[in-house]
């Protein structure tokens, strides 16, 4: 968050201030940052007079006038709308390239994930899934959860029915389904295909790779259309060309056949070791992370389990309690309370009741008490 009583020059040389450089100094780098990001004729604005991607920039210079070695960006575009988001992906790219700094970006957008790392390490339920380039987590999911996680993939179960020639055929809810790879009879197998794999037409169901199923919904996005199917009440889903829009509309509510080439079918692992494995190496060469590249870590799933919650979040509660809330409530109890000629208790809402608390040594006893 930026100071917003500050100038852009006065919050990216906050940090050079905190140093103990002097004020020439500190405003000379601050001002090279600022160009650096594009925002020098903003320099003397307050925050409020920015927009939203200009006051990330202000942000982005504070931190590399400091010239870290490396930089953590955690949810960077998150509040920004998609166009702005579009815009700050190619120039947080171009500025990691031009100055070789290490940049770690937290998100969870997979589509920014890929756009701009050139590592990513996808994380869910506080385990490393995967640590890979983009191509190879979108074209090569290790697990389901890197498949589903990383884009519109159909994840499949089944057994293995039979193997040759390098491949396995696996009998599925959905039909067999012929995957690269090998195999023994009867052990279970898991198995990804993207959607934009899967064609659609009116052709007859294959004895392998195909399904019979319905159209519920074409969504239109510009370049590509998601069909949304139905295989007996569960998803399932394609991705064809935009110039077949006005075709499959015309299929929507009805029965269509998907099918699928072996080749684009992904055979998917049910052992995370070796993800976790591959993380822990890649930690043993980080001297090489520091070398100015752009790593993303795509988190999904809960960070910490509710006991872990419970316990941070218990023992400050019952400190106030004991030694806040507690003493507040006797001493408003206290300045609240009379003694009548006979001794008892006589409420009063007037400030000279509250005053006369400091003359008797009730409230002293009752603060030292509590």
């Amino acid at each position: 968050a930026l100071f917003p009583h500050k100038s852009v020059l006065q919050n990216v040389a906050f940090g050079l201030k905190m140093q103990g450089m002097d004020k020439t100094a500190r405003e000379q780098q601050a001002t090279a940052a600022i160009e650096l990001v594009g925002l020098s004729a903003m320099m003397h604005r307050k925050p409020r007079e920015l927009s939203g991607g200009q006051q990330q920039r202000v942000a982005l210079a504070r931190v590399l006038v400091t010239r870290p070695k490396a930089i953590l960006l955690d949810e960077p575009l998150g509040d920004l709308d998609r166009l702005l988001q579009m815009k700050m992906r190619v120039e947080l790219r171009g500025l990691q390239r031009e100055l070789g700094i290490t940049f770690i970006h937290v998100t969870h957008n997979q589509e920014e994930a890929l756009s701009m790392a050139d590592r990513i390490v996808v994380m869910g339920d506080a385990i490393i899934q995967q640590v890979g380039t983009p191509t190879e987590l979108a074209r090569h999911p290790r697990n389901e959860f890197v498949a589903k996680f990383m884009g519109d993939n159909n994840v499949l179960h089944g057994t293995i029915e039979s193997a040759s020639g390098g491949n396995v055929v696996i009998n599925t809810p959905h039909g067999k389904v012929e995957v690269p790879g090998s195999g023994t009879a009867g052990e279970k197998g898991s198995m990804a295909i993207r959607a934009s794999a899967v064609n659609i037409s009116t052709d007859a169901v294959p004895a392998v790779n195909g399904v019979r199923v319905r159209l519920d919904f074409v969504e239109y996005l510009g370049d590509s259309i998601k069909l949304h199917l139905d295989f007996n009440g569960e998803p399932f889903l394609a991705k064809v060309d935009e110039e077949r829009f006005g075709e499959v509309q015309a299929f929507e509510g009805k029965e269509v056949t998907a099918t699928w080439a072996v080749r684009t079918v992904i055979s998917l692992s049910s052992n995370d070791h070796s993800a976790l494995d591959e993380a822990l190496a890649e930690v043993a060469q980080a001297d090489s992370l520091m070398g100015g590249s752009a790593a993303v870590v795509a988190t999904t799933g809960p960070r910490r389990s509710p006991l872990m919650t419970l316990a941070w979040i218990l023992p400050g509660t019952i400190w106030l309690l004991l030694f806040l809330i507690a003493p507040l409530l006797m001493i408003v109890l206290v300045s609240l309370w009379e003694r009548t000629p006979v001794g008892f208790a006589a409420f009063s809402f007037s400030l000279d009741a509250y005053g006369r608390i400091f003359e008797t040594s009730v409230f002293l006893d009752t603060l030292k008490n509590t």
